[in-house]
């Protein structure tokens, strides 16, 4: 049954006129439409086909939720609207019962004045420079991650997956903490082995909790305790490794630049450092095995991918560096393409600041925004043959020109859009790239299903992730 009405003056189109699916008391339109579960790609086109292209959906609690599905609405919103963005509940409510731990929510939580301190202190991530000086860092990582596959001496890997998430954790901790933590060999049992349980645990809980019957809020329910024991697992780790840095004064990396903030408590900048990574380490991965699927199921591509590695690294030992990794624009294109056809943030949120029109619907302030832009990337209104893979797309003919129309480049909005876009996308693009390029040089990927996906407030991919290996002979 349909909510809403199409009918009436543009100045008689309220909120509640947005057709959509009809609410029920308290349940709003939970029961018919399942807002973190499930292809989301499908979800999607039942809705636009269903209401159209502005959907109003209503949580618990009745709590309105505006879908956009339009490029002009999404890009209308994403420019206009604040920089409030939705709390995760469950971690903000959590650190408020530990002021003993926590001064703030933290970076991903805060808000407004809050926000921007955090914002402040990290502003260094922001600058090219700083990231293409950790490349020769990340590059040594990767190759020790290609020595661990081959010294495993199989050709079929079954949990593909957690070898890149060992990858991303090293990775991330070396750049905010300037450390090792020796987490790349799954036969070597380390203490970082617990973060990285408690890191997959710990999402496990926070997608129950978002989009699950809110009990965890009144009653003591499994989803609380689960998410609690997680999130003090990963803090007392950090807090360990954090306080021996201040304490031996050896702290590099980003996190040396946090403890000289002036502008944190002690309590904030330990808890900036440890969400920084976790925010890091499941999106990398994602992301990374998202784009090696797209390329090893393309063989056109991913010869024509191999034969660019090669000219930059003559050898399967050859390093990338800040200068060689400007040099690969088809790499670059191969990451770009799989960012859209499959991001692993296939949404953003906003609040509306001010009052705002969205096809003649009048949108009053406050209100929660949900731009579907992964929707948008895959329409041929926006982008020629969006449903292909075709790097090609993102390179430009020699006048500078695309090469491919329509091409509406700006909806790619894998890493956010505006002041709460994510602050680590230059660190995290460059890791995604320097993986894919060593892996690729050194061996052909196979992947021997298709990657299905589910949507848990990000897109992942169905795990466990096979895959087969053959070794490159040159």
């Amino acid at each position: 049954m349909k909510n809403g009405s199409s009918g009436g003056s543009a100045k008689g189109k309220e909120l509640r006129d947005i057709p959509g699916p009809y609410p029920l008391p308290f349940f709003g339109t939970t029961l018919s439409r399942s807002l973190g579960s499930g292809d989301l790609n499908i979800s999607n086109e039942v809705s636009v086909r269903e209401y159209g292209t502005i959907v109003k959906l209503e949580h618990y609690w009745n709590y309105p939720l505006v879908f956009v599905y339009e490029a002009d609405d999404i890009e209308l919103v994403l420019k206009t609207a604040s920089f409030y963005r939705p709390e995760m509940e469950i971690v903000a409510r959590h650190r408020r019962t530990r002021p003993d731990r926590y001064d703030t929510v933290g970076i991903v939580n805060s808000q407004g004045e809050e926000w921007k301190k955090f914002r402040t202190t990290i502003s260094t991530i922001h600058q090219n420079a700083y990231i293409l000086s950790y490349a020769s860092s990340c590059d040594e990582i990767v190759t020790d991650f290609i020595q661990v596959i081959r010294d495993l001496g199989t050709t079929r890997i079954e949990n593909f997956d957690d070898l890149i998430l060992r990858l991303t954790f090293e990775n991330s901790s070396k750049f905010i903490l300037n450390k090792r933590m020796n987490s790349l060999d799954p036969r070597s049992i380390q203490k970082m082995d617990v973060f990285i349980h408690a890191s997959h645990q710990y999402f496990k809980a926070l997608q129950v909790s978002m989009y699950g019957f809110p009990t965890w809020k009144y009653f003591p329910s499994k989803v609380w305790d689960l998410f609690v024991k997680y999130e003090n697992e990963m803090y007392d780790i950090f807090a360990e490794l954090i306080e021996e840095d201040i304490q031996k004064n050896t702290a590099g990396g980003l996190l040396k630049n946090i403890l000289n903030s002036e502008s944190l408590s002690l309590k904030d900048k330990k808890t900036l450092a440890r969400d920084l990574i976790l925010a890091a380490m499941e999106p990398i991965q994602n992301s990374t095995i998202i784009a090696l699927h797209w390329i090893s199921r393309h063989p056109t591509v991913d010869q024509k991918l191999y034969q660019e590695l090669k000219e930059i690294l003559p050898t399967k030992s050859s390093k990338l560096n800040e200068n060689s990794l400007q040099q690969l624009p088809y790499l670059k294109a191969c990451i770009q393409e799989s960012f859209r056809i499959t991001p692993t943030t296939p949404n953003l949120a906003r609040f509306t600041e001010t009052e705002m029109q969205l096809q003649n619907f009048r949108i009053p302030p406050f209100t929660l925004v949900v731009c579907q832009y992964w929707f948008a990337c895959l329409q041929e209104t926006n982008f020629y043959c969006p449903k292909a893979f075709i790097p090609e797309r993102w390179l430009v003919n020699s006048d500078g020109e695309d090469r491919f129309h329509p091409h509406r480049a700006r909806l790619q909005y894998h890493f956010g859009f505006g002041r709460r876009e994510c602050p680590g996308r230059r660190f995290a693009f460059q890791e995604i790239s320097i993986t894919v390029a060593k892996i690729l040089r050194n061996f052909k990927i196979i992947f021997p299903k298709e990657l299905g996906l589910n949507y848990c407030f990000l897109q992942q991919p169905s795990l466990p992730i096979p895959i087969e290996i053959i070794e490159r002979s040159d």
